[in-house]
């Protein structure tokens, strides 16, 4: 991530407060950061492996899903977003398009 672009919407504190917070959870259903690091022009996060991509790629490559698989990644991520605010987190950048 380039720290201009962060740093237009966000601080520093804000950026290392949201690492710390992420490097926290550990659940099924959340992507796991492992570490970062840093170099003069950007932020790089080191994430778990999402084999699939992500959900919205997924759907996007797919089109159609069953009524029945779309509940099933709606449910999970009802589950992690109830870990989440058991943990007084939000997510503030849920997306639906």
């Amino acid at each position: 991530m380039n720290k201009k672009s962060i740093f237009e919407y966000s601080t520093k504190e804000n950026l290392k407060r949201e690492i710390s917070i992420q490097k926290g959870i550990s659940h099924p259903h959340i992507v796991r950061l492992y570490t970062y690091f840093e170099d003069s022009e950007n932020v790089y996060l080191v994430l778990e492996f999402a084999e699939n991509g992500s959900l919205f790629h997924y759907l996007k490559k797919r089109k159609n899903i069953s009524e029945k698989e779309a509940f099933v990644y709606f449910f999970q991520t009802c589950l992690g977003i109830d870990y989440l605010h058991k943990r007084n987190v939000i997510h503030r950048d849920l997306k639906v398009i």
